[in-house]
């Protein structure tokens, strides 16, 4: 694999550019010229194998994330972005084969393909991995809600994909203009664009995942499952990625600015990071299979469970027929009533035709306390349940080593464990909304700890700090000042929060906290509204 056309002539990486012999080329595309050294048979069985497995494995992904409703995710339609570029990069061996098979020839610029799949994968990825750092590190602030909308998910990868294909055309008509200048200089400089910063970003990005999964950790005492799935996923494609796709194109900025440099891009090399390339589809699906449970589970459907993908899979008789349910009649809805109605009053039909007016009036008063003694019964059942729940009603103090049984072991039941120091004024406010909110909510359980004591190094900037838990898991947490209002914050305010979480039954609907009015935008909307033109 060698370049189509190189000179020696200035530009920005002109110092380090060798004299090389010139090569011309009447193809369209310039930069991404391939020379082969394998036989045409064994070519064509590499590009066969590799168009079968990859297609065949990007729409697997495509039909379970289109079948599967609660695969259809933020999540996923990055992966599907990715598929959508790897269908792309299975152009060229499709082309290949479709030339040396059929002798069927289709003009195509190579360079177009190469660079809009290699700046989509990379822009998809760096996206992806920022939606995973705020929904791992910003979970509690409204950004997430932003990036986790599916409709806001399609508008980025729309606008990825629109970046993508203008930055490459205008990087080929640069290489049309500046043939014999800068053409490779333009090549190394999107490049390091391309590469290098999104290289640094997403190094950046994983790190603060990485310290933000171990510090929850250390918390819960227990990984996030779907945290973990989700870093597994883009930590997988990050590798995949720079394993397969970046190679080539080193080597093709080293051959464009010293062609000479066979030590490292030799015929051979070239072929094998080129083959790279074609992996890649295949490497990033396997990834998505292995990183993620939800995908490895659409292949592990219930055959009885009705949805699109096992409708499919029964009209192609891959799996049985799902056994119909017998139809019950009208007449035996009304058997069933009677019967029952019969073993409630402990009496038959023809038992009550026989009985006179006087003896049904007693018949029913009677069942009529009979129903006031069930609900009797039912109702001191609910109120015994709970008292049973209702058996804290207070803040009580732990320390690290009760965190497990306080928190984690308490079943199914609320928890807020506020993290404070002694000192802290807005902690002692909040110590204090909590405790008056323990009496008043004695079914949720109230804990408070020094935050050194429950959390090794957890700084002081970031209390107080509220985490919420149930069954172990964390739902919600407020970190900061800022985020608990400050010293303004008021016990309404502080319930309504905790209400939003569900974490107490509050029976107040909206934010008590009064609202910022804008009164010069009100002033123009009403003259707006009362102007007559």
């Amino acid at each position: 694999m060698f370049l189509g056309e190189i000179y020696n002539d200035p530009g920005l990486f002109s110092k380090y550019r060798k004299s090389p012999t010139v090569t011309t080329t009447t193809e369209l595309t310039k930069i991404n010229i391939i020379a082969r050294t394998l036989s045409e048979y064994t070519q064509n069985a590499v590009d066969i194998s590799l168009v079968i497995l990859g297609v065949s494995l990007n729409l697997s992904i495509i039909f379970i994330v289109a079948l599967n409703p609660s695969l259809r995710v933020s999540t996923n339609c990055y992966v599907i972005s990715l598929v959508a570029s790897n269908l792309i990069i299975m152009i060229e061996p499709s082309r290949r084969i479709l030339r040396s098979i059929f002798e069927l020839n289709i003009p195509m610029n190579l360079d177009y393909v190469f660079h809009v799949s290699f700046y989509s994968s990379v822009l998809t990825i760096v996206v992806l991995s920022i939606e995973n750092y705020i929904g791992v590190c910003e979970r509690h602030i409204s950004i997430h809600e932003y990036f986790a909308k599916l409709s806001n998910t399609i508008k980025r990868i729309i606008f990825v994909w629109l970046v993508s294909v203008m930055i490459t055309a205008m990087e080929l008509h640069l290489y049309d203009h500046f043939e014999r200048d800068d053409m490779h200089d333009i090549f190394a400089a999107s490049t390091i664009m391309f590469m290098v910063l999104p290289f640094l970003i997403l190094v950046l990005i994983h790190y603060a995942i990485i310290y933000e999964l171990l510090l929850t950790k250390s918390i819960e005492g227990q990984w996030r499952s779907r945290d973990l799935d989700n870093f597994r996923l883009s930590i997988g494609l990050v590798f995949a990625f720079f394993l397969t796709m970046v190679p080539y194109r080193i080597a093709k900025v080293i051959t464009s600015l010293n062609p000479d440099a066979r030590w490292c891009c030799s015929i051979k090399q070239m072929e094998i990071v080129y083959l790279l390339i074609k992996i890649f589809p295949i490497v990033s699906t396997i990834v998505c299979y292995v990183a993620s449970k939800k995908f490895r589970e659409g292949f592990q459907q219930n055959p009885n469970e009705d949805t699109e993908w096992n409708d499919i899979l029964r009209r192609k008789g891959i799996i049985p027929e799902k056994a119909k349910e017998k139809e019950v009649t009208e007449d035996q809805i009304l058997d069933i009533v009677e019967n029952t109605i019969n073993e409630k009053t402990g009496l038959s039909a023809n038992d009550l035709e026989n009985k006179t007016l006087d003896e049904l009036d007693e018949l029913e008063d009677e069942e009529d306390e009979k129903v006031l003694l069930e609900y009797r019964r039912k109702r001191i059942a609910e109120m015994q349940e709970l008292a049973k729940k209702d058996k804290y009603g207070e803040v009580k103090e732990i320390s690290g080593k009760d965190y497990v049984q306080e928190v984690n072991n308490t079943g199914d039941v609320w928890v807020v464990l506020h993290l404070y120091k002694p000192g802290i004024p807005l902690c002692s406010l909040v110590n204090q909304h909590l405790a008056s909110l323990a009496r008043k909510f004695p079914a949720t359980k109230f804990l408070k700890s020094i935050s050194t004591t429950c959390i090794p190094n957890w700084p002081d900037r970031n209390l107080p700090t509220i985490f919420i838990y149930r069954k172990g898991n964390m739902v919600k947490k407020f970190i900061g000042p800022i985020e608990l209002r400050g010293m303004k914050l008021t016990e309404e305010e502080l319930e309504w929060m905790l209400g939003q979480a569900e974490a107490v039954p509050t029976q107040i609907e909206e934010n008590p906290r009064p609202q910022v009015k804008d009164v010069l935008f009100s002033k123009l909307k009403g003259d707006s509204e009362t102007d007559d033109w």
